[in-house]
């Protein structure tokens, strides 16, 4: 297993700080070489799939179960508005930047496997801190209404980090 895989592991773990995956993210981009990132693509984007597919389901499964979804307080004055925020995490996700996993499998006949490795690493880490803030919703540490600000927020920080490789030329390739 590759630097890039043990990172991504341990990030999905929990536990680790926002401010430490950023870092240790940004790091990564700038030290691995393509020979050390190109074998872990093929991992890096099987991780991703399965943990997009596992937080979407969460996601999912908490409005699904929620008492307004059942009826049982669907007519209540104030229902509880977590459930209806984690619903909209797939799109909220989508919204600040990150492709949905059949996308970056898509791009895996087009880009060469290092630039697939680094953005599958950022995505990872993307994740990572949306697990994080959707702790912090359910520990009610964060209010619902600042919960779609807070994703985005987090995303756009790791997907913003550059590389020192260079980017992809062609057009339908070279995304942020």
């Amino acid at each position: 297993m590759g630097r890039a895989v043990a990172l991504a592991c341990a990030w999905a773990d929990g536990g680790v700080p926002p401010a430490t995956i950023v870092q240790e993210l940004a790091d990564a981009l700038a030290s691995l070489d393509d020979a050390t990132l190109a074998p872990d693509a093929p991992v890096l984007l099987a991780r991703y799939r399965q943990q997009f597919t596992e937080l979407e389901a969460a996601a999912r499964a908490a409005f699904s179960t929620s008492p307004a979804c059942a009826g049982s307080a669907f007519h209540s004055a104030a229902p509880d508005p977590l459930p209806f925020v984690l619903y909209r995490l797939p799109g909220i996700l989508h919204a600040a930047g990150l492709y949905p996993p059949a996308e970056l499998e898509a791009l895996a006949g087009k880009a060469s496997p290092t630039w697939l490795a680094r953005l599958a690493l950022r995505h990872l880490a993307a994740l990572a801190l949306a697990a994080g803030a959707v702790a912090d919703l359910h520990a009610r540490r964060l209010p619902p209404a600042a919960f779609p600000a807070r994703v985005t927020d987090l995303v756009r920080s790791v997907t913003a980090i550059e590389s020192a490789a260079p980017r992809p030329s062609s057009p339908e390739v070279n995304t942020p």
